[in-house]
């Protein structure tokens, strides 16, 4: 089976780098937040970060 033979470690850097990413993703959030509060425009990648955030809640 390859599924036994796999290591467990790419997992791990997998969870490490998803961690990064959902920091990442949660001070652009913050970011966006503030603009739209200022008025500012928001770029697409924003708008769709406040959208996903709506939703979840």
């Amino acid at each position: 089976n390859t599924y036994q033979s796999r290591s467990k470690t790419p997992y791990r850097k997998k969870t490490r780098r998803n961690y990064d990413l959902d920091k990442l993703k949660q001070e652009k959030l913050a970011v966006a937040l503030e603009k739209q509060k200022a008025g500012k425009k928001l770029n697409l990648f924003e708008a769709r970060l406040i959208l996903e955030q709506s939703k979840e809640y």
